[in-house]
């Protein structure tokens, strides 16, 4: 069976986690199938291509056709090109070749799903992309506007962190500082 043909049958769900591993570990050689699967299948093979592409060394080719699946109309698709762009512990090679830092902030902050965009600050929040004034001022912008508590409380948490620093503290004793803040700054509420 050819890559296209396997990428067209992750749209069965009784096979599509094993069609998925086959891809994965076609990986470089299944790439063609997966970007021409990821740009003109239908939902479920789109998201699953880009599930597989998460794995593949990533280059400019499939970092551009990731950035535009991360505004494809299915919401599943959305959000699995966001993980792929910004999942550096997925990669062979453990690192991303271009800034999925923006397009993660802008899904944070514009999405029209909030799944998406719960997903999108979750990839932020822990300074796992690093702590630029970028991302710490679109969690402030979140405070600022938004009312969605779960989005919310993950934005609190990241510029709680920010706020009370760590230092040579151990976690135990940071926490519970670090826990008030993040609950003063939820409870604010917009605009405040």
């Amino acid at each position: 069976m050819t890559y296209e043909n396997l990428v067209a049958t992750l749209s069965e769900p009784e096979t599509r986690r094993q069609v998925a591993d086959e891809l994965r570990r076609a990986l470089p050689d299944s790439c063609d199938a997966l970007l021409d699967g990821l740009g003109h299948g239908p939902p479920s093979v789109r998201r699953w291509c880009a599930v597989v592409l998460d794995h593949a060394p990533h280059d400019e080719r499939i970092e551009q056709a990731l950035v535009e699946a991360a505004s494809d109309r299915n919401k599943k698709v959305r959000k699995a090109a966001l993980h792929a762009l910004s999942c550096a512990r997925c990669k062979p090679d453990g690192c991303l070749t271009t800034d999925g830092v923006g397009t993660l902030i802008e899904a944070m902050l514009r999405d029209r799903s909030y799944g998406v965009r719960r997903s999108s600050a979750g990839a932020l929040m822990w300074g796992q992309h690093g702590d630029t004034e970028t991302v710490t001022s679109a969690f402030r912008a979140i405070l600022d506007r938004e009312t969605d508590s779960e989005l919310r409380k993950r934005a609190a948490w990241a510029v709680a962190r920010q706020e009370v620093p760590r230092g040579d503290r151990p976690f135990k004793e940071w926490t519970p500082d670090w826990l008030v803040r993040a609950t003063e700054l939820a409870a604010a509420g917009p605009g405040r």
